[in-house]
């Protein structure tokens, strides 16, 4: 097996290729589609027709993105593709700088084998629900209750001064506000236990968000931001919602639920399905996206090294 840069003249292949199993790999899907770099086509030998195939499509960067179906396939075929893969992504990897994998279980324990082979572990795994939404089930749902008072804005890297002149939103109260929600998450939800926070980086990462990404936010009468929520990728037919979270003195009111449901209207009106994985072990989060329409479609692994590889 052999990595070979994603090039222009195959792009179409490798969407194609990913279309098929996005619900897993949203958010490869959406570097695929924006043609982004660090992309590379896993290709192999077919026996029968003699031909160099795709077998998967990889973004590999300091996070490495995957879509790799025959990571859970149990064939003979399967296996020698699985075996392969380890042997080559060990010596593929020897000179990238390797932080996180991120994906569906199968594959990510292959891209976990084959590093360990070459000598690197996790400091830390965590476990994930991977689930998704189809507009025919969030059709059944009930729209929830926004509070008197309350309101839902979408949050711009850009806001109006007190002239009328638009200013970068890291100059306002307003992201003072969302950047405090920001933290507190990314605290509590985001950077496990082998990381230290960093809060110029949260505050970039916000930044990035705001300009690349949907953000929104749950503001209460007196002004205090309660929930955020977001589309933080857009594939060719799902997009995957993220970054969902409740300050702990709001909790229990609905909040969730109610910002939640405003993104997904905004992903079911795009057409496409909707994606977002949650810790295996937070029950309340799992419990609400059920009640929301959400099915399970697989396990999915976030995998954390403490350096560079």
């Amino acid at each position: 097996m052999r990595f070979l840069p994603l090039a222009r003249k195959n792009i179409q292949s490798a969407a194609d290729f990913v279309k098929k199993y996005e619900a897993g790999c949203t958010q490869l899907a959406s570097r695929v589609r924006r043609f982004t770099d660090g992309l590379y086509t896993a290709e192999a030998v077919n026996p029968a027709s003699g031909r160099s195939e795709i077998t998967g499509i990889l973004s590999v960067k300091q996070t490495v993105l995957h879509c790799l179906p025959f990571a859970y396939a149990d064939t003979p075929a399967a296996r020698i593709l699985q075996n392969d893969f380890i042997t080559a992504f060990a010596d593929f990897s020897k000179d990238k700088n390797i932080l996180c994998v991120n994906g569906e279980e199968a594959g990510t324990s292959l891209i976990l084998k084959a590093l360990e082979n070459a000598g690197h572990s996790p400091g830390q795994t965590n476990s994930y629900n991977l689930l998704t939404l189809t507009a025919e089930s969030f059709a059944e749902i009930t729209p929830p209750h926004l509070e008197a008072g309350c309101r839902i804005i979408r949050c711009s890297a850009e806001e109006p001064n007190a002239s009328g002149k638009m200013q970068s939103a890291d100059h306002t109260g307003t992201f003072s506000r969302l950047l405090a929600l920001q933290k507190q998450y990314e605290i509590e939800e985001v950077i496990p236990d082998c990381r230290q926070f960093d809060k110029d980086s949260c505050r970039l990462r916000l930044l990035n968000a705001l300009r690349t990404q949907h953000v929104e936010a749950l503001i209460l009468p007196d002004g205090e931001y309660a929930s955020k929520a977001g589309i933080t990728a857009l594939g060719f037919n799902c997009a995957q919602l993220g970054g969902v979270y409740t300050v702990p003195q709001q909790r229990r009111r609905n909040y969730a639920r109610t910002i939640v449901y405003s993104i997904l209207e905004r992903i079911i009106r795009s057409g496409r399905h909707a994606v977002l994985f949650a810790k295996t072990e937070n029950t309340v989060a799992n419990a609400l996206y059920s009640s929301l329409g959400f099915k399970k479609i697989c396990n999915y692994i976030i995998a954390y090294f403490n350096s560079n590889l």
